[in-house]
């Protein structure tokens, strides 16, 4: 019986646990998908913002030169920037004064300049301001012609422009004349189709990377790639690295660098630095890319902080669904306890059996039943017993008795030791139940019964 209980209770709480099994790996299943939406939706939406934040930058200096650009062609005469060093110094610091009053507006912006024709009006005229704690410095300009044409380390910001003859982003370049990392929008003026300088802002590439890396994962790694897929700028690679030097640890990301797996609001696996994890690009309107890997332990590090919460589910769910089967088996199972004492009861002769259950389930019809058998085996034992002790032919209710004195009398008689006799009878079956007893002499003895 005991068995059994145990068993019921362990089928029971063994098909809780699987239906909780289950349906936690259902809901694992379904908080996966979850989460994998969830981050890519996060990771599109951080590269959204942050590439409307650089967008509003790179809008910003590209609206910083245009200024600039048209503040030349409005205010420039070369003839007298040539002979008026008057004119030559108003114009320069009118233009130096919108140049700082614009940058302080534009977040990022390292450095503004305008540096006329070096063979014409000298190699190193113009102006050049710095930002430096929070404001703006003139510094002494670069002497162009000091170096080659193909030297973008010290004039490549100057050159560039005029082999383009127009506006455009230079990729990230280390500047040797201030020592610093930039990316430069520079543009070439002409006016009447005479080339007669360039105007630029750099943006330090430092502050690109601030905004990248700002995140609210904390493994976070923010890329800025040309549109080639090379690195021009990350933590690791702050000078940045051409794509035909990737070595074999970019073998499981580089083919996420490719343009064809930008803007696609999609992110894709990939391995950096040996870590799993997944990877989303973006296009900015100088055609520049930013990309942003999260790691797959950190996008999925929701479900470990879930598990300690199901297991607290699954203990109270357990605790819960243990207490009603106690009770069910013990409403079960204990009168099936009783009814079963009482049956080996009768079964080993006991016929005064006590069942108190009492119910109109069908355990409680079968305590009914046996009681029913024990007080009706008492009743057949009973009529078994007068039926026993009672002579057939003469209605004698001591029959036992009757012939056990007759068995004794016999055996006495056949060892010769009686000396007397008795003759029973029933007194029933005498005249006013007189009974006559004579003994060994013959001499009459009447009784009365």
């Amino acid at each position: 019986m005991k068995a059994l209980r145990i068993n019921l209770i362990i089928t029971y709480l063994a098909t809780i646990v699987l239906v909780f099994v289950f349906c936690t790996l259902m809901g694992v299943k379904h908080v996966n998908l979850s989460v994998e939406e969830n981050a890519n939706d996060s990771m599109q939406f951080m590269l959204e913002n942050k590439t409307d934040i650089l967008n509003r930058g790179l809008f910003g200096a590209e609206n910083i030169v245009s200024e600039m650009d048209s503040y030349v062609h409005k205010y420039f005469d070369g003839s007298k920037y040539k002979e008026n060093p008057s004119y030559k110094a108003d114009f320069l610091e009118d233009m130096r004064n919108c140049a700082i009053a614009m940058s302080n507006v534009v977040k990022g912006i390292d450095s503004a300049y305008f540096r006329p024709d070096a063979e014409v009006y000298g190699a190193t005229e113009g102006f050049f301001v710095q930002e430096n704690n929070g404001s703006y410095i003139s510094v002494k300009a670069t002497d162009i012609l000091e170096y080659e044409r193909d030297d973008k380390e010290h004039v490549g910001w100057y050159y560039e422009p005029i082999n383009a003859k127009k506006a455009l982003w230079l990729v990230p370049y280390y500047n040797r004349n201030i020592g610093e990392y930039i990316m430069s929008y520079v543009d070439p003026v002409y006016i009447d189709d005479t080339f007669v300088g360039v105007v630029g802002v750099d943006v330090n590439v430092s502050e690109i990377n601030r905004i990248i890396n700002t995140s609210k994962y904390e493994s976070a790694v923010g890329f800025l790639l040309s549109k080639e897929g090379d690195i021009l700028y990350e933590e690791d690679y702050p000078e940045g690295l051409m794509a035909e030097d990737f070595d074999e640890s970019f073998d499981d990301i580089k083919e996420s660098f490719k343009a064809e797996y930008a803007d696609t609001n999609e992110d894709y696996r990939c391995i950096w630095h040996g870590v799993p994890g997944r990877i989303a690009s973006k296009t900015l309107d100088n055609k520049m890319r930013i990309a942003i890997f999260v790691s797959q332990e950190e996008i999925y590090s929701i479900l470990d902080m879930m598990w300690p919460k199901y297991l607290l589910l699954f203990v109270i769910a357990l605790g819960v669904a243990i207490i009603p089967i106690i009770r069910f088996t013990g409403e079960i199972f204990n009168p099936i306890r009783a009814v079963t004492r009482a049956a080996q009861r009768m079964a080993s002769g006991g016929l005064n059996v006590s069942l108190d259950y009492h119910s109109e389930n069908e355990i409680g019809k079968l305590a009914d039943s046996i009681r029913n058998i024990s007080e009706e085996m008492k009743d057949y034992i009973s009529y078994i017993n007068v039926q026993t002790y009672t002579d057939a032919m003469t209605g004698v209710k001591n029959k036992g008795a009757y012939l056990e004195a007759e068995r004794v009398l016999a055996n006495k008689i056949s060892e010769k030791m009686a000396d007397f006799a008795i003759c029973v009878e029933d007194g029933s079956l005498t005249v006013n139940g007189d009974v006559t007893i004579s003994n060994e002499n013959g001499i009459g003895i009447n009784a009365t019964n």
